[in-house]
């Protein structure tokens, strides 16, 4: 009996450290939702954090690297240069289909986040 209580709770522990499995519609955006991003209503980060795997401190060094390559990154686009945009999406663990491998579903979640959060320039097709 005490083997099988062991394994039970080995198997809890091991779930619950897996975390929540995203799906790729299920990442909040961090503009429009920051509480479920992890962050406060009053802050303005354009990445996504929702398990908090990062700390604080970490959030706002990543963000403050983004900011720069914001200032100081232009492309040409059209008639004119566009700074660049950055979103990032933070997570313990993604859905993904038996039929994919990690690297398109990577690829797939990247694409969804990025179209469903408006990064990029459209007409530059970035």
């Amino acid at each position: 009996m005490h083997i099988v209580r062991t394994l039970l709770i080995f198997l809890a522990v091991a779930l619950l450290a897996q975390g929540k499995v995203w799906s790729r519609e299920a990442i909040p955006n961090p503009i429009k939702d920051p509480v479920a991003c992890g962050f406060s209503t009053a802050t303005q980060y354009t990445l996504c954090d929702p398990d908090s795997i990062l700390k604080l401190p970490e959030v706002q060094t990543l963000q403050t690297k983004m900011n720069k390559i914001y200032k100081d990154i232009q492309k040409p686009c059209g008639t004119s240069d566009q700074s660049l945009q950055i979103g990032i999406a933070i997570i313990e663990s993604m859905e993904r289909s038996d039929k994919e491998t990690v690297e398109e579903a990577a690829k797939n979640f990247a694409k969804t986040i990025h179209d469903a959060w408006g990064v990029g320039h459209s007409e530059c097709h970035n």
